[in-house]
């Protein structure tokens, strides 16, 4: 009981918020003070961002390139994605989500010429990679927090999408969160949205294209060797599990806190890895349904249709 700690909001604050983020920023453009610290860190990772060049993104996707070859990505659908216009990305998240996120950024890229800006967990932007990966002070790195700064992710939250879109930009959005990557052994491939369709009332407000997509392939290219509720009397597992929990809550949490919903961090192993498949579906134009911005049924129908 004691070596698993669970967390207080264990999805983006971009979903599972109670609150109406969305009135708030339509009504507070500065509900947040700047002079919160992490909100101001956070605001300048929206608002100070300057694209890689050229040569950086050639550079980053070269580095994907032992993952192309291991898993011999399948793209379609990208040829539908309109050109010159706001795109708001919406898909379903992989285990860890390790595998998919870098490859799907970098496919965007290669198929459309928009580098989108991705929503992370914010454990992103804080904890460095393990020791047998690059040191997290280069930048070249992958997985470390300066490779998804300097490719424009910013940590998820309801007021980090609507800054990027205010701003006229394009993103990624995975509404599944840390409840979908971390699926449990009979949930792959499965997706754990929430209920509130708020991304899609901030596409309606700023005219953006939801483009949905799916991905399959990654959750099997991994094998969960513990997850919540197996004995954990294995002294690696329970090792890897305490390191974990370690980086994502840190110790001396209220673990008794009402909101804690019970997620918590499979232990992986490597497996045979499948293809990996992107299926982009039918954009959907969200600037077409700007007199149903209140308009709960409506919103609700789109996010259906995006949430497929």
């Amino acid at each position: 009981a004691q070596l698993v700690r669970r967390p207080r909001q264990y999805q983006h604050y971009t979903t599972a918020t109670t609150l109406d983020i969305f009135a708030l920023a339509s009504t507070f453009p500065s509900f947040f003070p700047p002079s919160i610290p992490r909100i101001d860190r956070e605001r300048r990772l929206v608002d100070d961002y300057r694209p890689p060049s050229a040569e950086q993104l050639d550079k980053a996707s070269a580095s994907l390139d032992w993952l192309r070859r291991v898993s011999c990505p399948l793209v379609t659908g990208l040829e539908h994605v309109p050109r010159g216009r706001q795109l708001l990305f919406v898909g379903n998240h992989a285990l860890f989500g390790a595998l998919d996120i870098p490859l799907t950024v970098a496919e965007i890229y290669r198929g459309t010429g928009v580098l989108v800006r991705g929503l992370a967990h914010p454990i992103i932007f804080t904890i460095p990679p393990p020791p047998r990966y690059p040191r997290p002070n280069e930048e070249s790195a992958l997985w470390s927090p300066q490779y998804y700064r300097k490719f424009g992710a910013v940590p998820a939250s309801a007021m980090n999408l609507y800054r990027i879109l205010q701003r006229g930009e394009s993103a990624l959005l995975y509404p599944g969160a840390l409840r979908e990557a971390f699926k449990k052994r009979d949930e792959v491939n499965q997706i754990f949205w929430p209920e509130r369709p708020e991304f899609v009332r901030m596409a309606i407000k700023f005219g953006a294209v939801i483009v949905p997509f799916a991905t399959l392939g990654p959750d099997e290219a991994v094998r969960v060797v513990w997850q919540a509720g197996d004995d954990i009397s294995n002294p690696l597992v329970a090792t890897a599990v305490r390191q974990y929990t370690d980086m994502l809550w840190p110790p001396g949490e209220n673990r008794s806190d009402s909101d804690a919903a019970g997620v918590v961090p499979p232990v992986l192993a490597p497996a045979l890895p499948p293809r990996f498949y992107w299926r982009f579906g039918e954009p959907i134009d969200a600037a077409l349904y700007s007199d149903a911005l209140d308009d709960r049924s409506v919103c609700e129908e789109l996010y259906g249709r995006v949430r497929g």
